[in-house]
C-alpha cells in the first residue's frame, strides 16, 4: 500500500513511530507521509483506516518521533536535509519547522526525544541538542570526532552514542 504504482526503487527505510492510536508512516523517499489508525488492527489497514496522507514532507531514513499529541520528523532529503518539522498527529498539519545549521553530511540517526530535549545525530559525528519548548531552540553543537550512523539512546539521564569506533556516555 505505500507503493501503489509498484515502481522499482521504492524504498520503505525508516520504520513507522507508532503509538495506541495512529502509525506514522514515512514513505517514498521522503517525499509522503500518512497516519494509519491502528486502533482498530483487524485485516489489511493500509488503504481502509488512513487519517491523513501528506505529501512533499517526511524523511527517507530517520524514524519519526512520536511527542504527546505530535509527531516530530527529521528531514534527510537533498532539498530539506536538517529540516525539523512538528506536525498534529492526529490531522497532520505543521505546527512548527525549525532548521538545524546545513552540512554536506546526512542524517542516518533517528532524532531522540528525552525530557525537554531534542539530540539530533549527523553522519559525521555532529550531534545537535536542542530545547523543545514553544518550538525549538538550538542549545548547542557536540563534534564525536567519528562517524555517528546509529541513534542514540537516553538511558538513567545519560545519553549513550555508538560512534564509528567508540561507545561514549554521555553525562554526569
Amino acid at each position: 500500500g505505500f507503493n501503489p504504482d509498484d515502481e522499482g526503487w521504492w524504498r520503505v527505510i525508516a520504520s513507522a513511530a507508532v503509538d495506541d492510536e495512529l502509525a506514522i508512516v514515512p514513505y517514498g523517499r521522503g517525499e509522503y507521509l500518512a497516519a494509519i489508525d491502528v486502533s482498530d488492527p483487524t485485516g489489511d489497514i493500509t488503504a481502509t483506516h488512513r487519517v491523513w496522507e501528506k505529501t512533499g514532507i517526511g524523511t527517507d531514513v530517520p524514524t519519526p518521533v512520536m511527542h504527546g499529541q505530535n509527531v516530530l520528523l527529521l528531514s534527510d532529503g537533498k532539498r530539506t536535509k536538517g529540516k525539523l518539522s512538528y506536525l498534529d498527529k492526529k490531522t497532520g498539519d505543521v505546527l512548527w519547522e525549525f532548521d538545524l545549521p546545513r552540512a554536506k553530511a546526512s542524517y542516518f540517526a533517528s532524532p531522540v526525544i528525552a525530557g525537554e530535549m531534542l539530540y539530533c545525530a549527523r553522519e559525521d559525528g555532529i550531534i545537535m541538542a536542542c530545547r523543545l519548548a514553544d518550538g525549538v531552540q538550538l542549545l548547542g553543537e557536540n563534534d564525536m570526532d567519528e562517524s555517528v550512523i546509529a541513534t542514540p539512546i537516553p538511558i538513567r539521564g545519560k545519553l549513550l552514542v555508538r560512534g564509528e569506533k567508540h561507545l561514549f556516555l554521555i553525562g554526569d
